[in-house]
């Protein structure tokens, strides 16, 4: 057994690494079980409430294991403390939460939530709920996380109270106490894994709990090897399309030596225009102006339905033509119609702008979940961004996001096959370790993506040099 100080625990069979009250890269005899296994708290408005470890015990038996810790979160503004524990034997992982609200509060999820690894994609699934089974695989596409005729978003699976995968070398065989369970794809936003949480999303939320209510949950993994006959079903992801095209972003006038040093880490530069600006000659003119004269660029419009067009098209019939010009909705609400570029509106920008561009694109300015579970056969392009930063800002989450992206690349290509698919640009600025950002895409590059719009130009130029950022970007870029 290895100190658990270190964070990296070995007994028995198993081997995973301890983060806090956190399970990470849990295997037992070799084989990945859970990425991840933690408590998630999330207020009223999704937020992530963070809590405080109190100290930590632990016991390492010959035949039993336990590690036992607490969680306040008092000092987040949420009235709540709990205990974990954490219970091995030789086959089996059993996770407690026990927790008392201090004062009444409102949370929209409370409970433990399992990561479940990519390396998962293919086994046969099993879920469970009284008396009804439901059976699957682990999907190598993304599934899209729809909503209902009521309003209410619909898990990948679930929910259930008992679950079962079965890999190539082991069959997992989870149990639910407290509450019911779901899963979710999280390739949808970036996240690398499949991830099972507590309280279904059709039942009421927020959740209410008055001063001193008693919450418990209990997760029993019972784990089991496969002989090695077993093998999983095919589920192949279709090849990638080869290299891409490479922009910034922007949406604001920048010196001259900036916009110089940022197309030479780039192939083009895409700028975004807005509803707003659409037909103000004093932001719209210089700004695509300057950019169309300068070499091959991308339009971008944030426009809502029965926008003026006039003024974009005078100014776009007297400037080069943009490679593309993508519409996107200009107030986008994840779960409502107006979340990608509909029909309708894309109509309304042809007949507005007439001719000009040759390829006509649209999509959302939110996540891959938005993009995909709405139609896209009008569009010669589809667009979306992403951020590392959606459900965990840690930076090894951060560093798993690449793995995602040849699923989504490839679930892009398969649900639009007429259009090209455009990622980016990265939301929230540059975050996570140093090292991820040309990782970031590079991989996306690897994957198949036909456009990456990568950051603004003022993330990746100042005073005429290319920032940390840009000098990120022009390294992956030419690295290809």
């Amino acid at each position: 057994m290895t100190d658990s100080s270190r964070h990296a625990i070995e007994w028995g069979d198993f081997s995973f690494d301890l983060d806090g009250g956190d399970i990470r890269a849990l295997r037992w005899r070799g084989a990945d079980v859970l990425q991840r296994l933690h408590v998630a708290v999330r207020d009223d408005a999704w937020g992530t409430v963070p809590g405080v470890v109190g100290r930590m015990e632990s016991s390492f038996g010959r035949d039993r294991a336990r590690i036992c810790f607490s969680s306040d979160h008092s000092a987040a503004g949420l009235p709540l403390v709990w205990t974990g524990t954490l219970e091995l034997t030789a086959t089996t992982l059993t996770a407690t939460f026990d927790g008392t609200a201090l004062e009444p509060m409102s949370v929209n999820r409370m409970g433990w939530c399992l990561l479940h690894p990519l390396t998962q994609v293919g086994s046969a699934l099993e879920c469970r709920m009284g008396d009804s089974t439901w059976s699957g695989t682990v999907p190598g596409l993304v599934s899209p996380q729809r909503v209902g005729s009521n309003g209410d978003l619909e898990p990948a699976w679930g929910p259930f109270s008992a679950l079962v995968i079965e890999t190539s070398d082991l069959r997992l065989d989870m149990q639910f106490e407290g509450d019911f369970f779901e899963t979710e794809d999280q390739r949808n936003w970036t996240d690398a894994s499949f991830k099972t949480y507590s309280t279904p999303l059709s039942l009421p939320r927020p959740q209410q709990f008055g001063r001193g209510s008693q919450i418990q949950q209990v997760v029993t993994i019972d784990l089991s090897p496969i002989g090695p006959t077993a093998t999983l079903p095919e589920a192949p992801l279709p090849p990638a399309r080869g290299g891409s095209r490479w922009s910034a972003l922007m949406e604001q006038l920048v010196p001259d030596a900036d916009l110089k040093a940022v197309r030479e880490a780039v192939d083009t530069v895409r700028v975004r225009v807005h509803a707003d600006d659409m037909n103000d000659a004093g932001i719209t003119d210089p700004l695509i102006r300057r950019v169309s004269a300068a070499g091959p660029w991308e339009l971008e419009v944030h426009a809502p339905r029965h926008a003026d067009w006039e003024g974009l098209a005078t100014l776009l019939s007297a400037v080069p033509a943009p490679e593309c010009l993508i519409v996107l909705p200009a107030d986008a609400i994840s779960g409502t119609a107006e979340e990608t570029t509909s029909v309708e509106l894309l109509a309304e920008a042809r007949r507005g702008l007439g001719p000009l561009p040759t390829v006509w694109g649209g999509g959302t300015p939110l996540n891959f979940c938005e993009l995909q579970r709405n139609p896209l056969a009008h569009l010669d392009l589809i667009s979306c961004t992403y951020s590392p930063t959606v459900h965990a800002a840690d930076d090894r989450s951060i560093e798993e996001t690449p793995q995602s992206y040849p699923a989504i690349a490839a679930t892009a290509h398969a649900v639009a096959p007429q259009a090209a698919f455009s990622i980016g640009p990265l939301r929230d600025g540059v975050s996570g370790p140093e090292s991820w950002l040309a990782e970031s895409f590079s991989a996306w590059d690897r994957a198949g993506v036909d456009r990456i719009c990568t950051l603004s130009v003022s993330d990746l130029a100042k005073d005429g040099r290319l920032t940390r950022a840009g000098a990120a970007v022009a390294h992956a870029r030419e690295s290809r």
